[in-house]
């Protein structure tokens, strides 16, 4: 069996400046677990990682200011993670997985680079027992099954 998979680009930025704060929001409904993935380009040093990488979650989906912080998604922060070095060699790729359970209808996500980059947050949010049946459901240009 094969979940179904919904993709959502929460944040598109080709340059966002340094100390610069992008966020995005997911709307989780309907999904059961989620990955997701902070992209970045190239750093000038290992210490370049981003200042704030965190999720939230909240009840409305207009804005981040609408929720909370998930204290075990903060990066850096007491109770959460270890953001990691920047790389000086290829893409930078932070990857969340997430059960949704516990969790409210939005997700939001807030990224800090210390560098100007390239920014992409992407989550891949699924439903187990369920296929997509049109590309607009999975919510991508193409969809390709085999």
């Amino acid at each position: 069996m094969l979940p179904y998979s919904k993709n959502v680009i929460a944040i598109c930025d080709g340059d966002v400046t340094a100390a610069e704060t992008s966020t995005g929001v997911i709307d989780t409904l309907g999904a059961d677990f989620m990955t997701l993935d902070v992209i970045m380009g190239t750093a000038d040093a290992v210490s370049n990682n981003p200042s704030t990488l965190t999720l939230y979650q909240g009840a409305a989906g207009t804005a981040l200011t609408d929720g909370t912080a998930i204290t075990s998604l903060t990066g850096d922060g007491v109770g959460g993670f270890t953001i990691p070095n920047a790389v000086t060699s290829g893409k930078y790729v932070v990857r969340f997985n997430l059960d949704l359970e516990p969790y409210k209808r939005y997700v939001y996500v807030a990224v800090t680079p210390l560098y100007a980059s390239p920014l992409v947050v992407s989550a891949s949010l699924f439903r187990n027992g369920e296929m997509p049946i049109s590309a607009t459901k999975a919510n991508v240009t193409g969809l390709v099954e085999g």
